[in-house]
């Protein structure tokens, strides 16, 4: 199959409910299935072709088996996988980005704890992030005989509304079809996405562009493949697979390399319940347990030719977007930064001059240790730390102005700060 990519760009506002479930309120998609984007490219394929005598044998030969839509982004949406973590509580100026995938496939045998940057808890982030985007929320009443509003009956339904200064919204995905003039229906036309279309939501026009693949060096020793998309993964008996055995085992049939996980992460995987409404039968789709975009692993054993045939997704129902991955090479990723109580204990050693450094280390040592029991008991920890800097009335100003510095870190960091003074 040629791959190519599809942008949507919004001319009403966009509401892909998740899930078929009937309420009072209905959430939807900020980035839309491929199965939703698929069935609307379905409609508008019937619009144009469906007088034809053999548009059933046509449909079937393209959509079944000619035709692959993957999932459709919001443009300038990022992918942060589950082996992320990110300082929790953002004070201002801090951004970092702990990548524990990272760290394995590197062979970084680093333990951290806490922010590198500044010290604080950190915590996980998976998931698309879509940057704000604007969700409208369109509130309605059903109308009894009279045609007044029926008590009790009150339903809201959300609705991706326009973008950044009015802007229309634009969403970006990739398409495969068997040759390049399979797409040429398809460019340039206005299609509806998602539900409510009888009010003209859901209208966006699809431009198809063609992808240049890049050249890649060969896969590094470790290599992290993470879901772009959900992926539905079954055993043997046909009931949801959801462990990353199963995600390794499935990488391996489609790659056809013998794979091994490097080590066991199994908190790296999240999974989610895919469900859905078909339009044309008025029917809920099957329910599917899958595993959510951003859940990874890190093997060992790819081969490029495996990279290759993993292209094209894993598990079921990859005609509709599902099971889209990406193998990102460790390569490409700089090393984490040290953290903060590394960094500030490495200072003051290299601060203080030779001659002074086991008795300088020592009293850092005590100093922060009693700092820490200050913090850990609620006081003020002021008079310890004036009461270490007499301890190191030995060293010159410029040596105890850096050892004043490092006992005033922040609290979560001075384990760190201990173990880099030892």
């Amino acid at each position: 199959m040629t791959k190519h990519q599809y942008t949507l760009t919004a001319q009403s506002r966009i509401s892909a409910a998740l899930g078929p479930e009937k309420g009072n309120h209905t959430a939807v998609h900020r980035v839309i299935p491929g199965a939703v984007v698929r069935g609307a490219m379905a409609t508008e394929w019937w619009r144009q072709f469906g007088k034809k005598t053999t548009a059933a044998q046509e449909f079937a030969a393209l959509f079944d088996h000619g035709l692959r839509v993957g999932q459709a982004a919001p443009a300038g949406a990022t992918l942060t996988s589950a082996s992320t973590q990110v300082c929790k509580y953002r004070p201002k100026g801090c951004e970092a980005v702990v990548d524990r995938a990272i760290l394995l496939a590197k062979a970084i045998d680093r333990k951290i704890e806490h922010c590198p940057t500044c010290g604080g808890v950190l915590t996980t982030d998976a998931g698309w992030h879509t940057n704000d985007m604007p969700v409208v929320r369109v509130t309605a009443t059903e109308l009894d005989s009279n045609e007044t509003a029926a008590t009790g009956n009150l339903y809201s339904r959300d609705a991706l509304g326009a973008g950044a200064q009015g802007q229309p919204l634009t969403f970006e995905g990739s398409i495969s079809a068997t040759s390049d003039g399979a797409l040429d229906w398809l460019d340039g036309a206005v299609i509806q996405v998602g539900g409510k279309r009888s009010l003209s939501l859901g209208l966006v026009r699809v431009e198809i562009s063609a992808i240049d693949e890049p050249t890649l060096p060969p896969p590094a020793a470790r290599s992290i493949v993470q879901l772009v998309s959900p992926a539905i993964i079954v055993d043997r008996f046909g009931a949801a697979a959801l462990s990353q055995g199963a995600l390794v085992a499935e990488l391996s049939r489609v790659s056809g390399d013998r794979l091994a996980a490097v080590a066991p992460t199994a908190s790296w995987i999240r999974t989610e319940l895919i469900a859905g409404w078909h339009m044309q039968s008025a029917l809920p789709k099957p329910a599917d347990w899958a595993m959510t975009a951003g859940s990874c692993v890190v093997v060992s054993g790819l081969s490029e030719s495996g990279r290759r045939r993993l292209s094209t997704g894993i598990g079921y129902r990859t005609a509709e977007g599902f099971g889209d991955i990406q193998v990102l090479d460790p390569r490409d990723f700089p090393n984490p930064p040290e953290p903060l109580g590394v960094v500030e204990a490495s200072r003051f050693k290299r601060a203080v001059a030779q001659r002074h450094r086991g008795q300088a280390l020592a009293a850092a040592r005590k100093g922060l240790a009693a700092v820490k029991a200050i913090h850990a008991s609620g006081g003020d920890p002021s008079g310890v730390i004036a009461s270490a800097m007499r301890s190191v009335g030995f060293l010159p100003p410029a040596e105890r102005a850096v050892f004043e510095t490092l006992l005033g870190i922040d609290p979560a960091a001075i384990d760190d700060a201990i173990g880099a003074l030892k």
